[in-house]
C-alpha cells in the first residue's frame, strides 16, 4: 500500500504524458488552465472546511481557505 509520503510526493509530478501537452499550449491558455486549477483547489478546500468545521462564520472559512492556499499554510 502506498504511504501518504509517497502520494505526496507523486503528487508533485506532472504525468510524463502531459508534456508534450502543456508544450503545445499557448501561453494564455495555461495561465487559464492555472487560474482553473487553482479556483478547483480552492473550492475543494473550501468544502472541507465547511465540512470540518461548521460552526465557523463565512470570514473565518475565506481567512482559513486564503491562508492554506498561499505561501502562508506553514
Amino acid at each position: 500500500m502506498e504511504t501518504a509520503l509517497e502520494r505526496a510526493r507523486r503528487a508533485g509530478k506532472v504525468d510524463p504524458g502531459l508534456i508534450p501537452v502543456y508544450r503545445a499550449m499557448r501561453s494564455a491558455d495555461k495561465i487559464a488552465a492555472s487560474f482553473r486549477f487553482s479556483e478547483l483547489i480552492q473550492g475543494r478546500v473550501e468544502t472541507h472546511l465547511r465540512a470540518l468545521r461548521p460552526e465557523w462564520s463565512e470570514t473565518e472559512i475565506r481567512a482559513e481557505v486564503a491562508k492554506r492556499c498561499t505561501r502562508d499554510a506553514g
